[in-house]
């Protein structure tokens, strides 16, 4: 009986597996049937363009039978790609981004899509997260060359230059290098290498024999790119790089504990650019080994490489940086420019508020345009100890503000105050970024206001003493001369000393009625004023051939339309446009302008002072319109003849003005795509 009880349960088991096994053959044949209609449909719809309903459908196919992923993979991407850019046209980005999810979730071996989507947040205006999907897509295929191309030409865009001059600098690379190896030698073998990059020096420290290696890079770009060059060099598994800011780092959540090196490149060609000063601050404080811990685990304390900087300085006259950072012509064409138009750099040296831009610029002076001439010697502005904790970490690291007296070794016109430093990385082991050393580096230039100069006119002489004052605010170091107040000479043994107020920041006393001050600039011409411009706008302003022909081309196209549209005889228009070209009327006949060049432009004031009845200016920012605005009512134009933005309903172009051409010498596709699109002319 028992016996026959369990061949009667073993039967029942057996009838219901038997029955399971064939729900599941009947539900997998339901799948796979929706599964081939949904694939009919969604081709159907594919065909007929209407890509949405050709996703959906895909996208079920994927969900019931991801095992035909491959086999639906080509048309599957393009449906999305195309039902993607008409999400993307009518704004829903936020369904676009969903729609790539899905596709990422259902088929993660499909590098199109993962390309599609690198594209789209390029456009978007994320480039670090494009490169990202870039990369993954050539993970998946690295054989894929629209994605190998794609990553190129974002990455050429978000790697910025100086980073392949200072991997070719050997000079560079090899004190670096020589510097860990010492370092690590003497015992500070767990290294932390701060703003890795492509991750050169964390590989320097694994070649001298590291224990422990780190690196952090808060570029997600340089990030990816660092991985890839570990894994090229075989060191992935030697270097633990982190994609975050050193600052945010903690212990034990990044790293397990204090590290006994800190090796860091974080400079700019004014040294402190990059905020070397509050990266230090807070590698001593958090992440590098010292004697105020309370386990200290080392025998010895932390290092940071590089050890210390110098900075030098050298005053200069250079006709480029000149015109980079100042208008210096007074007139073009008929315009008079009764006024001061500057860089923001320079401005940022006159004011005296707080600005936001870099109190300078940067050039390698070694291979400026027509050179430079030194009016002083090099002189030395400050030191800093990166390896002093303590000073480090005061409330003035740099510090305080300090009046250099500069004597003045050959006459000239005073441009600018060139300076550079000495990177002393590790006892004997240096680099310099003088203009006279071949190194990566440029130098960084802080461009002189004629009126800081005692005469007013930038002039100094040999002999002269001048004062520079030397300051570090608000990461960045900064070298200007006072503004002169009261101009007093006094003879001191053969020098010349300019002395200078109490009341630096000024030139005279904004009181008096007949001076004017604009961000911090004050001139003793009535009526003058200063105006902000781009380095690229005041070199086009500047250059006073190129401006005076502008003028000429542009006079001459009003002055045929006036003949044009008041004479019917030939005779009569050869000789009137004769007499036009001798002292044309300014009589005024309808004339429509748009100047479309995508920066501030003086050509519509020349049409307007040639008598257009209407110019727009489409392109021209809120501070731009302000300086066109002044010199219109310098040059007595009348006001409503300008209109900023662009053209009325109805009204026709008789002249189209465009700037096309960039200073470095390539064509501004935007404008040459709104020149065509331009339909207004009559």
């Amino acid at each position: 009986m028992p016996s026959n009880t369990m061949a009667d349960a073993d039967g029942t088991n057996d009838s219901l597996e038997g029955s399971d096994i064939v729900a599941a053959r009947n539900q997998a044949d339901a799948k796979l049937s929706i599964s081939l209609q949904s694939l009919h449909l969604g081709e159907e719809h594919l065909v007929n363009d209407d890509f949405g309903k050709a996703f959906a459908y895909y996208l079920l196919v994927l969900k019931l039978t991801p095992e035909l992923a491959k086999t639906i993979r080509p048309n599957f991407s393009r449906a999305l790609r195309e039902w993607g850019h008409i999400l993307e046209r009518h704004g829903r980005i936020d369904s676009l981004f969903e729609c790539y999810e899905q596709a990422f979730e259902l088929d993660a071996e499909n590098e199109t899509v993962f390309n599609d989507m690198g594209t789209i947040l390029f456009r978007l205006g994320f480039q670090d997260e494009a490169v990202s999907y870039f990369r993954k897509a050539l993970r998946i295929n690295d054989g894929y060359l629209e994605a190998k191309e794609n990553l190129n030409n974002v990455s050429s865009a978000l790697v910025e230059r100086w980073h392949f001059r200072m991997l070719n600098d050997i000079h560079r690379n090899k004190a670096y290098k020589e510097a860990i190896k010492k370092a690590i030698n003497e015992g500070y073998d767990t290294v932390l290498d701060i703003g890795a990059g492509t991750a050169i020096l964390s590989m320097f420290s694994v070649q001298s024999g590291a224990k422990h290696v780190y690196g952090c890079e808060m570029s997600k770009t340089m990030y990816e790119l660092g991985r890839d060059v570990l894994v090229t060099n075989h060191m992935s598994d030697k270097v633990m790089l982190l994609n975050m800011k050193s600052t945010d780092m903690t212990i034990p959540r990044d790293l397990p504990c204090k590290v006994s090196l800190v090796v860091t490149e974080t400079v700019d060609a004014g040294l402190f650019g990059e905020g070397i000063v509050e990266t230090l601050q807070h590698a001593w404080q958090h992440l590098l080994a010292n004697d105020r811990d309370t386990h200290h685990q080392y025998p010895i304390n932390g290092k940071v490489i590089p050890s210390k900087a110098i900075v030098f300085a050298q005053l200069v006259e250079c006709e480029a940086i000149r015109k980079q950072h100042r208008v210096t012509a007074h007139q073009i064409g008929n315009l008079t420019l009764n006024c001061d138009l500057i860089s923001a750099t320079m401005a940022a040296q006159c004011k005296t508020s707080n600005c936001t831009v870099e109190p300078y610029s940067t050039e390698r002076m070694s291979t400026v345009c027509s050179g430079f001439t030194p009016l002083s010697n090099a002189f030395k502005v400050r030191d800093i100890d990166f390896n002093s904790a303590q000073i480090l970490c005061s409330a003035e690291p740099c510090g305080p503000d300090v009046d250099h007296q500069i004597s003045v070794t050959k006459s000239g016109h005073l441009d600018a105050i060139v300076s550079w430093f000495t990177l002393h990385l590790y006892e004997d082991c240096a680099l310099s970024t003088s203009p006279n050393d071949e190194s990566c580096w440029e130098q960084a230039v802080f461009p002189i206001h004629p009126l800081h100069i005692c005469q007013g006119d930038g002039d100094i002489q040999a002999g002269n003493t001048v004062t520079v004052t030397a300051a570090y605010k608000d990461s960045h170091l900064s070298l200007h001369i006072p503004a002169v107040a009261q101009q007093e000479m006094q003879n001191t043994g053969g020098d010349t000393v300019i002395q200078q107020s109490s009341n630096q920041d000024d030139i005279s006393d904004p009181s008096d009625a007949n001076t004017n001050t604009v961000d911090g600039i004050v001139s003793n011409k009535e009526n003058d004023q200063a105006f902000v411009l781009s380095h690229e706008e005041i070199m086009a302003i500047n250059d006073v051939k190129y401006q005076n022909i502008l003028h000429d081309v542009i006079r001459s196209a009003i002055d045929r339309h006036k003949i044009c549209n008041t004479t019917t005889n030939v005779a009569d228009h050869v000789t009137k446009y004769s007499q036009q070209c001798k002292g044309a009327s300014t009589a005024k006949t309808k004339f429509v302008t748009m100047d479309i060049s995508p920066s501030f432009s003086l050509a519509g004031l020349h049409v307007a002072k040639a008598g257009a009845t209407r110019v727009y200016f489409p392109n021209i920012v809120e501070d731009c319109q302000n300086a066109l605005q002044w010199i219109l009512t310098c040059n007595t134009i009348e006001g409503d003849v300008i209109e900023y933005g662009q053209i009325q309903d109805g009204d026709m172009v008789d002249l189209l003005i465009a700037d096309i051409i960039e200073s470095r010498g390539v064509f501004r596709q935007r404008v040459l795509e709104d020149i065509a699109m331009a339909r207004l002319l009559h």
